[in-house]
């Protein structure tokens, strides 16, 4: 499960406070789900959940795209990762 919080308007963004309640809502909705949270920076890093932090180059782009790939179910912000999904 990749979850994306976060989009370049800040007002479109899911809180920490959300994040922590989508995570709770995660785990007890899916057995043992394996969750990675894709951010832009190291604000919504948490214990015990896998992290992805973008970078602006080629290498970072094309992890991203993996994960985007390689996941199940994706939860995101109206952001850009939301659209690259949708495609």
């Amino acid at each position: 499960i990749l979850i994306c919080p976060q989009s370049t308007d800040t007002g479109r963004s899911i809180s920490n406070d959300q994040l922590d309640k989508i995570i709770n809502k995660v785990k007890l909705d899916f057995d043992s789900p394996k969750i990675t949270i894709a951010s832009m920076g190291y604000e919504y890093l948490k214990d015990n959940i896998n992290s992805f932090i973008f970078k602006k180059n080629a290498k970072s782009s094309l992890f991203f795209i993996k994960l985007l790939k390689d996941s199940d179910l994706i939860i995101c912000a109206d952001s850009a990762p939301l659209h690259i999904a949708n495609a």
